[in-house]
């Protein structure tokens, strides 16, 4: 009789025992959740002040805070025209492209008073833009660009820390993605297929439509702080960090 009162007694324990261990983990956890929240917040906070002035209260009003604007979209556009530029450098010193260029004016200075010699040099002129120098600019241009569709950054949207998401505040889809870089490079592939097929209205088309994104740039100055491009595909550029770390706490 004793011993089974010393069991009852011992499994009570165990069963205190237990619970308290349960009670402390689910306290633990809890804690956990809380300095998660409470990170994610002041990330929150952070990064509306380096977007809005402090001591203006426009969160609830504006459900594009957290958009970037033109200035920083900007600066990454001329700092991907820097390593567009290096880059393009590279594929025409290793595909020859600059010995011809060099060929092409380093000519001797008398040919230039020629006129039948003029002729020559402006038909190879011709030549040269149109069967190297404008493919190899389309090919350099597709590459270079392709980084927005496979990081959702191009290297100017590395360095100032800035990423294409859905205008939703999700990272954006490959649809979107693809769907965003055939519009903002619309004009370059209309040239391409000009190229391809010799059909001259596709240059026309692409002149158009690069007016068209070329103005709808600057869309990005208006509340939604969305290029025409990012209109149409639903997406919008956002600090990294406070992207992923929307997604993250999201997920969880």
């Amino acid at each position: 009789m004793e011993e089974n009162n010393n069991s009852n007694q011992n499994s009570k324990n165990n069963l205190e025992e237990n619970g308290s261990s349960s009670n402390f983990s689910n306290n633990l956890e809890n804690e956990k959740n809380n300095l998660e929240a409470d990170k994610f917040a002041k990330e929150q906070e952070k990064y509306k002040q380096i977007i809005q002035p402090p001591n203006v209260d426009v969160l609830n009003e504006n459900p594009y805070i957290w958009r970037i604007g033109f200035g920083r979209r900007l600066g990454a556009y001329l700092i991907d025209g820097v390593f567009f530029f290096l880059l393009f450098l590279i594929f025409a010193v290793f595909t020859e492209v600059t010995d011809r260029i060099m060929d092409m004016f380093g000519s001797d200075i008398d040919m230039y008073s020629d006129p039948n010699k003029m002729d020559e040099i402006t038909m190879g002129m011709v030549l040269f833009i149109n069967e190297t120098f404008i493919p190899l600019f389309l090919a350099v241009t597709f590459i270079y660009h392709s980084l927005e569709v496979i990081f959702a950054q191009s290297i100017g949207k590395m360095l100032l820390g800035i990423k294409i998401g859905s205008e939703d505040k999700k990272n954006a889809s490959y649809k979107q993605l693809l769907l965003r870089y055939a519009l903002k490079n619309s004009s370059s592939i209309f040239s391409l297929l000009a190229l391809i097929t010799s059909l001259a209205f596709m240059n026309t088309l692409g002149t158009i439509t690069g007016v068209v994104f070329f103005i709808g740039c600057f869309f990005v100055l208006s509340v939604k702080k969305q290029a025409l491009y990012d209109t149409i595909s639903k997406t919008a550029v956002y600090f990294k960090d406070e992207l992923e770390q929307f997604n993250n706490a999201n997920n969880n």
